[in-house]
């Protein structure tokens, strides 16, 4: 069975994350799976980076693109895709000896006619909404998806035949004879894309991503902690989201209020900062450690061990690669009771689920979490099981084999 893995970027982001774990997950099952990318570099036979880049016509297209969005000035800061008009990027995977393409975060790279042209089976890991919008990634909770995409909140345009109109129904035509699968890798998203004009009548599966346990283990806290020069003495609340100077839906206005509503005094605690949030607008009255982007998986498991605490705000989320990776490793997690959270947060068993988009239960969550050490080792050995049993590598790519194997034989 040969299974190809498609993604934008080889390395760069949440779902080239997710997707790396699940091709090399295959890989270790001697499964013969490779992987096909846009952007990135990666040094590795089954890693295929497509050869035409279209350099001068990508840059072109892109300056069209910004053009068109422009058009749009009271537009929000959730992210948009216009489609691609060039490359042909189809004839390619067709002319490969594989049997079934799995589909991952696929903008700037594939085309809606591309997919309608795939003549084998496809999984399609749904690591947003887009697939089945007329083009935002998130809906802010408009629901346009399950009709026509008519009135877009993320373009802020009223009109009934609009930009995201005409693009859901264009992918619509062409996907109408098209085999694809969809995978909700969240419980959420999944119905979400039951509920959709575009998927509703499509097989629809509830998958997660995997992960390495051995990758993200539990390290003694006072180890990381002189590792990478932290406190032994306070308590650390670890906040991380990739890309939240332009994405308002990772919730960082909502960190920062959460912050000044508990009942920590500032002497006691550190906040720890991964990523790329602003320090000037974080609350300078704690004292705040910024660690930057991070891409080194035994960092990121130092990082995860040494603090008491993360706290994911998002406003919509479908399944954190961020909340996994904290959970084992060991540490607990305060999160809207929102999206997939619920997935991996149990609620005061190995983290606190807040009342959705309310600071105070937020608040509330960390005060809950961190004010007696008993409940902070509980809450740790909960969290490293809570993933054993649901999210572990191996758990997880049998699903995956399953899937594939009734694809491939129906």
């Amino acid at each position: 069975m040969k299974i190809l893995h498609i993604n934008t970027n080889s390395t760069v982001g949440g779902a080239a994350v997710a997707a790396n774990r699940l091709h090399q997950g295959l890989l270790k099952n001697r499964v013969d799976s490779q992987f096909l990318f846009k952007y990135g570099n990666i040094d590795n036979q089954t890693f295929i980076k497509y050869p035409l880049s279209y350099g001068l016509i990508n840059k072109v297209e892109n300056k069209y693109k910004k053009y068109l969005l422009n058009k749009y000035p009271n537009r929000t800061e959730t992210r948009f895709s216009i489609e691609n008009h060039f490359g042909n990027v189809s004839d390619y995977i067709n002319a490969m000896d594989i049997d079934i393409v799995h589909l991952h975060w696929i903008n700037n790279f594939l085309r809606v006619e591309d997919i309608s042209n795939i003549n084998k089976p496809i999984v399609w890991s749904l690591h947003d909404m887009n697939p089945f919008t007329g083009g935002c990634h998130y809906d802010e909770e408009c629901e346009g998806y399950r009709s026509n995409c008519g009135t877009c909140r993320v373009l802020s345009e009223n009109k009934a035949c609009n930009r995201s109109y005409n693009a859901l129904l264009k992918k619509e035509t062409l996907w109408l004879k098209q085999d694809i699968t969809v995978n909700g890798l969240s419980k959420w998203l999944a119905e979400c894309a039951k509920s959709s004009r575009l998927f509703s009548n499509r097989t629809i599966v509830n998958i997660p991503n995997p992960i390495d346990l051995e990758c993200f283990n539990v390290i003694d806290k006072v180890t990381a902690r002189d590792r990478l020069s932290l406190p032994l003495n306070k308590k650390i609340i670890l906040f991380g989201a990739w890309g939240v100077n332009s994405d308002p839906r990772k919730g960082f206005s909502y960190f920062k209020k959460a912050i000044s509503k508990t009942n920590l005094k500032k002497d006691e605690l550190v906040i720890l900062l991964l990523g790329d949030p602003p320090i000037d607008e974080a609350n300078n009255e704690f004292d705040i450690i910024s660690l930057g982007f991070v891409s080194s998986n035994k960092k990121l498991n130092l990082i995860y061990s040494a603090v008491d605490v993360f706290i994911s705000p998002s406003k919509q989320e479908n399944l954190s690669n961020m909340i996994l990776e904290s959970l084992a490793c060991g540490t607990p997690v305060v999160a809207f009771n929102i999206g997939g959270n619920s997935d991996m947060i149990v609620h005061k068993n190995n983290g606190f689920l807040a009342n959705a988009f309310d600071e105070k239960s937020l608040a509330e969550g960390l005060d809950w979490t961190l004010e007696d050490e008993i409940r902070i080792r509980h809450l740790s050995i909960n969290s490293r099981q809570s993933v054993a049993n649901k999210f572990d590598l191996n758990t997880v790519i049998t699903k995956y084999i399953e899937l594939y194997m009734k694809i491939k034989n129906k």
